[in-house]
C-alpha cells in the first residue's frame, strides 16, 4: 500500500498495520484517511531525475530508487524531483528550476531508502552556499517563487540558430519556465508589428547570428544574450535590464555577457569594440 498526507509531507510504502508513525504525525494521518474520497489529496508518485552526478553514484541511486518502486526518468519534462549534489548549469536543471517542485541532494533517495519510505523532501533541498553566491540567487527562494508562477508566462521569445544552448535545449528551458518559443515566420511578423501593440516578444541571439538579430534590433525588438533565460530560470525573476545583447540605442555599444555559460559561469563586462557588434559566448552543458 501507499499512503500520502500533505500536510505531513510524507509518503508510506508497505503495510499500513505496520507502521510506527510519530505521536504529531499520526493524527494528520489518521484526519486524512477519514476524509471522503474528494476531499483527500490527490497523490502523486515521484518522478525522479538525476544530474550532475558522478556515474557510480547514479547507478546506486538508481538502484535504491527501484527498490523503492519509484519511477525515473531521463526527460526533464516529465520530472517531480531532480537529485544533485551541486548547483550545475546543464540543460536538466536549469530546466528543473521551474519544472521540478523539489531540488534535492542524494541524501533524500539513501536516506528513503533506509527507512522504506519516501521521507519530507523539505529537510534535503539543495544548499550550496558558495554556488548561490556566485550566481546570485537561493534555490529554497527559487523553488517558492516557481511554485507560484511560471517565470516565463505570456511571454514568447525566437532563438537564433547558434545560440548556446543550442535552440532545441533551449526550447526546453524556456517551456519548462511557461514561456513560448516562436519560429521565424511568427517572430518576422511580431516585428513587423508596431511596437505599442507587439507583445511580450523578445530575441535570444548572439555574436554568429549578427545578421539576424540585427533586423530585429531596427524595428525596436530588445535582443539578449542566452544568459538572460538562464539566469532568469536559475532567480526565477526576469530582470530585463540585464544581459541585452545591444546597448540602448543611444549608444548602441554591445555587452559581452556569458550565452549559456559552464557550471557556474558568470557575465563578462560591457565591450568597448565597435557598435552593433555582438560578441560569442560559451555553452551550458546538456549532461
Amino acid at each position: 500500500a501507499v499512503v500520502s498526507t500533505q500536510s505531513t509531507g510524507y509518503t508510506v510504502l508497505g503495510d499500513p498495520k505496520e507502521m510506527v508513525l510519530s505521536e504529531t504525525v499520526m493524527p494528520k494521518l489518521m484526519e486524512c484517511w477519514h476524509r471522503s474520497p474528494a476531499q483527500r489529496p490527490k497523490y502523486q508518485s515521484p518522478v525522479v531525475l538525476f544530474t550532475g552526478l558522478p556515474s557510480d553514484k547514479n547507478q546506486k541511486l538508481t538502484q535504491m530508487l527501484k527498490r523503492m518502486k519509484c519511477r525515473l526518468t531521463s526527460d526533464v519534462r516529465e520530472a517531480t524531483h531532480l537529485v544533485t549534489c551541486k548547483i550545475v548549469r546543464t540543460v536538466k536543471f536549469l530546466a528543473a528550476m521551474s519544472q521540478c517542485r523539489y531540488i534535492l541532494t542524494p541524501a533524500w533517495v539513501e536516506q528513503s531508502c533506509s527507512r522504506k519510505m519516501l521521507i519530507d523532501e523539505m529537510n534535503f533541498i539543495l544548499d550550496d552556499k558558495e554556488s548561490e553566491a556566485s550566481l546570485g540567487f537561493c534555490v529554497k527562494d527559487s523553488l517558492v517563487r516557481a511554485r507560484s508562477t511560471k517565470v516565463f508566462a505570456g511571454i514568447e521569445l525566437f532563438l537564433t540558430p547558434h545560440i548556446q544552448p543550442g535552440p532545441k535545449d533551449m526550447r526546453v528551458i524556456v517551456e519548462c519556465g511557461g514561456g513560448t518559443v516562436v519560429g521565424e515566420e511568427q517572430a518576422l511578423a511580431r516585428m513587423n508589428q508596431p511596437p505599442q501593440t507587439r507583445p511580450n516578444f523578445y530575441v535570444v541571439s548572439c555574436s554568429p547570428d549578427q545578421m539576424i538579430s540585427q533586423q530585429f534590433y531596427q524595428r525596436s525588438v530588445q535582443i539578449y544574450t542566452s544568459e538572460f533565460v538562464l539566469s532568469s530560470v536559475l532567480s526565477q525573476q526576469i530582470d530585463f535590464d540585464a544581459n541585452k545583447l545591444f546597448a540602448s540605442a543611444a549608444t548602441a555599444a554591445p555587452k559581452e555577457n556569458s550565452g549559456g555559460g559552464g557550471e557556474g559561469g558568470e557575465s563578462t563586462p560591457v565591450s568597448t569594440t565597435a557598435p552593433g557588434t555582438p560578441v560569442t559566448a560559451p555553452a551550458a552543458t546538456t549532461s
